[in-house]
């Protein structure tokens, strides 16, 4: 059977994730129940980086690769700029040892846990064909909710340390003309209108955006 086809395993994907840690799924339950108490029991589907579990009815904790710790600071911009649509996080400190070759400690964070089931849970409920009467409606109702969800990081723009912006601009600029030298003739013309719009492009205000946006990330 080719990976493709294999039905997703969430014990599996666990016992995949501390094989890479320092500590074990005993261990953080354990903290999880100490932190918020109630019982633990694991999200469904499970990040690649990432051991979350949901604490009684109110929390999620979720146990981070320390490589991979959340930023505090784009949490809470992300929770000032689409408010409960997405959770409160709190750090807690972290749970194993660094000292094991290959394996990591893991940074513990409690999270609010956010209203509603995820789009994929959704789809999987509703067993009906995608050129369905009520597929074209449901549809229909997530591209809006998705492009209101995008523009409320339109209506509140970020401060950007301007030294920023000019080594972002200066990195695209080089790499557009890497690609200039690199490629064929007939990719000039779109690559050069690249190179020529970045000015323009870097005049506009600078905005949070969603880099894992996926069918388990968002909620209805």
């Amino acid at each position: 059977m080719s990976i493709e086809n294999q039905e997703y395993s969430v014990d599996q994907e666990i016992i995949s994730f501390f094989q890479k840690t320092s500590t074990d799924r005993s261990s953080c339950d354990d903290r999880a129940r100490t932190l918020v108490g109630g019982t633990v029991t694991p999200v469904a589907v499970q990040g690649a980086c990432s051991y979350s579990v949901y604490a009684g009815l109110e929390y999620v904790v979720q146990f981070r690769l320390r490589s991979l710790g959340l930023k505090t600071e784009i949490t809470n911009i992300a929770r000032n700029v689409y408010g409960t649509l997405v959770p409160s996080v709190s750090y807690h400190g972290q749970i194993g040892r660094d000292d094991v070759s290959g394996k990591e400690s893991l940074f513990v964070y409690v999270m609010s846990r956010v209203e509603g089931i995820s789009h994929l849970d959704f789809i999987l409920a509703h067993n009906l064909p995608e050129n369905s009467p009520e597929y074209f409606t449901w549809r229909e109702n997530l591209v809006f909710d998705i492009a209101r969800f995008f523009a409320l990081t339109w209506k509140n723009p970020q401060n950007v340390d301007r030294s920023f912006c000019e080594n972002l601009d200066q990195r695209y600029d080089e790499d557009l003309r890497r690609l200039l030298a690199a490629l064929p003739d007939r990719f000039h013309p779109i690559i050069q209108q690249s190179i020529d719009a970045l000015p323009a492009i870097f005049s506009l205000s600078m905005v949070l955006l969603h880099m894992d946006f996926g069918n388990v990330q968002y909620h209805g």
